[in-house]
């Protein structure tokens, strides 16, 4: 194999191994030449628990006609409070079963999924996880789920619970708002940065291979941007729209998104405003890799 010359790091936490395979996005890097390294940007911690644990005991009846997970912390946040209810507790199994559950992403509704087998009457039939692979974002799920529910005739006037974190936006809730659609959000995580995050950023800058010379950083949402752009801005000549105010001491680097929400933040509402070159058409490692490889080769 030839010599690796583009390096992405992903600012990402990996993923929990299994059955000892290597994290998906390194491996899907790493089959196109391009060497790829995790730096893990937040830290997760559930909150509210105890009242995401009466919610769920208390079954979806005709308070929630469903519920909206759109991250993966969120999907945990659920899958943590049905861990804290009581193994005697009995539900009637329909009840969840049978309610949607509309996701983000495919990724977010496997890890929502996972858990399931456990405890099945506080989780959704598979054939009630929703949108998944056909909607890759929280705006594409919103209108995943007027149309969705524009076609169901016994639709119900109940909120759908809404799992937030505190970084979340007010786009899907004010859609469906508009769409006359009630929304009940339910804070269950809040983020913060890594305690390390300086010093673990300019380790993995250092320690870059030495014959790289194309430096790429891919951004996962906004918030983890907001939180690593002023250590990049230290150690990396970054893509600023201007050109105006680039650092000629330090390496370039070329900055990528895994969707069009964490691109808008970088292009239109960071300041300064970024320049983003690759864009993934979906949220999955295979179109993060190809959209960058396709502006490297």
């Amino acid at each position: 194999m030839s010599t690796q010359s583009t390096a992405v790091l992903l600012l990402r936490s990996p993923t929990a191994s299994v059955d000892s395979k290597p994290d998906k996005y390194i491996s899907v890097f790493s089959k196109r030449n391009i060497y790829a390294e995790n730096v893990p940007v937040l830290e997760h911690s559930f909150v509210e628990v105890a009242r995401l644990k009466e919610l769920i005991t208390a079954g979806p009846q005709d308070a929630f006609s469903g519920v909206i997970v759109t991250s993966g912390r969120a999907a945990e946040a659920w899958s943590n409070a049905v861990e804290s209810v009581d193994p005697g507790h009995s539900l009637d199994a329909s009840s969840w079963n049978k309610t949607p559950f509309y996701v983000v992403g495919q990724k977010t509704g496997d890890t929502l999924m996972a858990s399931a087998s456990a405890r099945p009457e506080f989780y959704p039939s598979p054939d009630c996880v929703l949108g998944a692979a056909e909607a890759g974002s929280g705006e594409k799920l919103a209108s995943f789920i007027i149309e969705h529910l524009s076609n169901d005739p016994h639709r119900s006037s109940a909120p759908l619970l809404y799992l937030t974190g505190d970084k979340n936006r007010d786009a899907i809730q004010t859609t469906l708002s508009d769409a006359n659609i009630a929304v009940h959000p339910h804070q269950v995580y809040r983020t913060a940065a890594r305690v390390n995050l300086a010093t673990e950023i300019r380790g993995a800058v250092s320690t870059l291979p030495k014959d790289i010379t194309d430096i790429w950083i891919a951004f996962f949402a906004p918030s983890s941007a907001a939180m690593a752009l002023p250590v990049l801005e230290k150690v990396l000549s970054l893509p600023t729209s201007t050109h105006s105010d680039k650092r000629r001491d330090l390496s370039p680097a070329r900055f990528a998104a895994i969707g069009k929400t964490t691109s808008t933040y970088l292009q239109e509402e960071h300041v300064p405003r970024f320049q983003v070159d690759a864009v993934a058409n979906s949220p999955t490692a295979e179109e993060l890799a190809k959209a960058i490889s396709n502006m490297t080769s």
